[in-house]
């Protein structure tokens, strides 16, 4: 009996050794999935993000998951390359492609006021073209930026000025002479007293 129980006090100590073995094996293979290979992915993938190697970062952040912070990483890399492309569509003069890109970025960076400069050179474009009309809703929307309150009582003047020569050119006299007392000041343009003559 005294053997007996002697082997099964080895025998359980060596299950027992043999398990606690096992158990740390173990241990350590799931914190080695769930802490280390996680954190170095993490590093990794900071070190494209600070190289500017966004797209790279940004998929490394996604893979992984909820991991610290790696969903915000991912969401700054997608912004900085949107932003880049918006700078770049800025920069090849494509501002109406560039300002939407910047509008969806909200606040990130300097992006709401690229959106603005966006829009303030797609009112000097229309301007340019004698698309007064279309310049006043670009313009309207910029409020106090730069001298958009000037553009837009030009473009406003230029609109009507606009109308009131093809009304004379259609020699459309009864409605010229209602325009005309409707806005006189224009009558003092140079283009307008033409029309007279």
């Amino acid at each position: 009996a005294l053997r007996v129980s002697r082997y099964r006090r080895i025998a359980v100590a060596s299950f027992a050794t043999i398990f606690a073995a096992v158990a740390a094996v173990y241990g350590f293979s799931v914190y080695r999935q769930q802490v280390l290979i996680p954190q170095d992915q993490y590093q990794a993938a900071s070190q494209l993000l600070e190289s500017g190697q966004y797209e790279q970062a940004q998929a490394a952040f996604v893979a992984m998951g909820d991991y610290q912070d790696a969903p915000e990483k991912a969401q700054e890399a997608a912004s900085e390359i949107k932003y880049r492309e918006g700078a770049d569509l800025e920069t090849s003069g494509d501002y109406s492609r560039a300002r939407a890109i910047f509008e969806s970025l909200g606040g990130y960076k300097d992006s709401r006021s690229r959106y603005k400069e966006c829009t303030y050179q797609m009112a000097l474009e229309e301007i340019e073209d004698g698309y007064y009309s279309s310049a006043q809703i670009w313009l309207q929307k910029l409020g106090y930026y730069k001298d958009a309150k000037d553009l837009l009582s030009k473009a406003r003047e230029e609109e009507k000025a606009q109308k009131l020569i093809q009304l004379g050119e259609e020699k459309k006299w009864d409605e010229f002479s209602s325009y005309c007392y409707d806005n006189q000041e224009l009558l003092k343009r140079e283009d307008i007293q033409k029309l007279y003559q």
